[in-house]
């Protein structure tokens, strides 16, 4: 935000692709605050024009993207306190009100030649009772709050674009 620019965001493990350039020239020609060069889930996505689609699920990582000064601010100012990975609050569009813009095709992917995450150990943390359990109930909770922001607020902000 102090550089009150557009910044590009990678991840180590990520492969540039050829149409890289041109679809940063792109993003920045458009108005969204946070485009994802990629995105893993390949589920749901509303195509707005040939390249920008919204994802309507989790996209699940943040391999790259592409963020404004405005969408820094309004990220931050959904997260007052960090209880969930930055990847997950930035997945959450109902939270903070910015939808997961995605560009297609996507300019990067993984590098299957990378490295290891350096991630925590998500088996042995995951494997817990008391963590499957909370967890359940949490994603219930996240799900019903999703299909409710879905129905009533994404649907008519992009309703138009998405045809």
């Amino acid at each position: 935000m102090q550089l009150n620019e557009p910044i590009i965001v990678l991840e180590d493990d990520i492969e540039i692709l050829p149409n890289f350039f041109d679809a940063l020239e792109n993003i920045a020609k458009n108005r969204f605050e946070y485009v994802r060069l990629m995105q893993l889930n390949t589920g749901d996505v509303c195509q707005i024009d040939e390249n920008f689609g919204v994802i309507k699920h989790w996209a699940c990582g943040t391999q790259g993207y592409y963020l404004t000064p405005k969408g820094a601010q309004k990220f931050l100012r959904y997260a007052k306190s960090w209880v969930e990975p930055v990847d997950g609050h930035m997945d959450s569009y109902w939270k903070h009100h910015i939808p997961n813009v995605v560009y297609f095709p996507h300019p990067i992917r993984e590098n299957s030649h990378a490295l290891e995450s350096m991630i925590a150990d998500r088996e042995a943390i995951e494997s817990a009772l008391i963590f499957k359990i909370s967890r359940r109930v949490s994603k219930g909770c996240e799900r019903l709050v999703k299909y409710f922001y879905d129905c009533f607020i994404l649907k008519g902000h992009f309703s138009s674009k998405m045809r």
